[in-house]
């Protein structure tokens, strides 16, 4: 008896696997049938065409198909988080040892069952030879069937197919959402385009300094300006802006601290808040793609020493910044010679801040509160018990994850107060945003990058404030600074729009191009 099959067979074994898994473990399964139907239709039409690649060929990307859909469904259906260009964009640019963190036994078993199971029927099953003509002849019946019915269903969803040109039917790539793994190859395409887009536009940008004059006849000679990049912070949780904990203790002991309650990112993601927050670009139009120089540029060629010590891995962009003096999150590992990535290993390099002498720009780019939360404190710093100290989330109660980020918040502010500690005594402003918020599990949604036209208001709520020591509030542009910015309090919606104006403004720097709206120091 002759068990082999054809090729045409082992498709529509895959097919319709991967169907019954967008239905049982989509967050939204009657979606996939309303409105994915059409998209899980197209999606035999590219296995059909596949076929003509070969066995072993197609053996191996019906196995990647798997492989994809299995790992996007995991996320979707226990973290909430839907596919998107920003995600896929983001994971060219961070540092992988970030996404490897969301690992979990959880994850190696889905895998397991979703994956290695099939995958052992797809590499097991044989697959007899069929005579060229009689292949063509079954492709071509195949494909017109195929083709006819996903243009039915294509017709039924009411899908507008506009040519070039025009603006486009937001209907497709929200029906493509739907069903994976074609979720993963569109916005995988889309997201590698961006990606390539940002890498030429950081290299092609206008130099501010020439378009226009910075007048520098308000700044101090001996300053230093401190900006940390926050990372995952949720200002709902900053004790500062009124949160049920106090998980700011220290900062709010401290005197001199104007702090921006309801502070907005521009984005979900670090890469794309990043572009918002060292650029003129606003968060109405943000974009990964910049266009012309940061702040950290004109500060440098205003004569200020320049530095970025980080625990995060945007090489391309840190180069795009300009500066003297770049160490890196593995450097700061190796030199501080402990196992977890904390913040609290970018505090010797203030030292080198608090011990030069001119004009300096610090950029502290930290790790927050990114996940996994329970490696970004040590055990002193666990107010909040019981903590989530699972690999996975959702192994974990709301409660016990909402302890272990509040916790890391308390490790922040720690941080923190150390830094402005160091600088008390010296000419020094400091600056604190954090790049984005963080969802912990209300309505299902864990984490954040989730697409900013939908994102849960979690993801944008920020904390932000400013610092100003002693000696610089004595001197005249310090005093008057200073009365400028408690003006604002009361009334001012902060965001990520202010940071390029006031960092420039609040160090004493004049030009046409900073905003006085912007500008909180004015």
């Amino acid at each position: 008896m002759n068990n082999k099959k054809d090729i045409f067979s082992l498709t529509a074994f895959v097919w319709i696997y991967l169907t019954a898994l967008n239905l049982f473990f989509h967050v939204d399964g009657f979606n996939v049938v309303i409105h994915g139907a059409w998209v899980a239709s197209l999606f035999y039409v590219i296995l059909l065409l596949l076929t003509v690649l070969g066995r072993l060929v197609f053996k191996t990307l019906l196995f990647a198909f798997v492989l994809i859909t299995s790992l996007t469904l995991y996320f979707g259906y226990f973290y909430g988080i839907t596919l998107s260009e920003g995600i896929i964009f983001s994971a060219f640019e961070t540092d992988m040892s970030l996404i490897l963190e969301l690992g979990s036994i959880k994850l190696f078993s889905w895998v397991f069952i979703t994956v290695v199971l099939p995958g052992v029927a797809i590499v097991q099953m044989k697959l007899r030879k069929i005579p060229l003509l009689l292949f063509i002849k079954k492709l071509f019946y195949s494909l017109s069937i195929a083709i006819f019915t996903t243009a039915l269903l294509i017709y039924i969803a009411g899908i507008n197919l506009n040519p070039k040109g025009s603006i486009r039917d937001p209907q497709i790539p929200l029906s493509i959402q739907y069903f994976s793994p074609v979720d993963t190859l569109f916005f995988g395409i889309r997201g590698i385009k961006a990606y390539n887009k940002y890498i030429k536009s950081i290299q092609n940008v206008s130099n501010l300094s020439e378009l226009e004059v910075f007048n520098t006849t308000d700044l101090s000679e001996d300053l230093n300006v401190v900006l940390v990049v926050g990372e995952t912070a949720r200002g709902d949780h900053w004790g500062l802006n009124g949160y049920l904990r106090d998980t700011t203790p220290k900062l709010s002991q401290m005197s001199n601290v104007v702090n921006f309650v309801n502070a907005r990112s521009c984005d979900t993601i670090t890469a794309r808040s990043l572009s918002c927050i060292f650029t003129r670009m606003t968060g109405q139009a943000h974009s990964t793609e910049v266009t012309e120089s940061s702040f950290v540029s004109v500060m440098r060629n205003l004569g200020f020493k320049t530095s970025i010590f980080s625990l995060q891995g945007y090489q391309s962009f840190y180069k795009y910044l300009s500066y003297d003096r770049l160490i890196s999150k593995y450097e700061v590992i190796k030199e501080s010679k402990k196992a977890a990535a904390q913040d609290e290993m970018l505090l010797p390099y203030v030292d080198i801040v608090v011990n030069q002498t001119g004009k300096s720009l610090t950029i502290l780019h930290t790790l927050g509160s990114h996940y996994s939360y329970k490696d970004r404190f040590n055990r002193n710093q666990a107010k909040y018990k019981p903590y989530c100290e699972r690999s996975d989330l959702t192994d974990c109660s709301i409660g016990e994850v909402v302890n272990a980020y509040d916790n890391t918040i308390v490790a922040t502010d720690e941080f923190l107060g150390k830094v402005i500690d160091k600088l008390k005594e010296t000419k020094s402003i400091v600056f604190y945003v954090s790049d984005h918020g963080e969802s912990l599990g209300e309505g299902g949604v864990y984490l954040h990058g989730s697409n900013p036209k939908i994102a849960p208001d979690a993801q944008f709520d920020i904390p932000f404030f400013i610092w100003m020591s002693d000696k610089y509030l004595a001197s005249k542009s310090g005093s008057r600074h200073n009365q400028n910015l408690l003006s604002k309090i009361p009334k001012y919606q902060a965001s990520h729009d202010n940071i390029f104006h006031s960092v420039l403004g609040c160090s004493g720097i004049l030009s046409k191009l900073i905003s006085d709206d912007l500008n909180l120091c004015f």
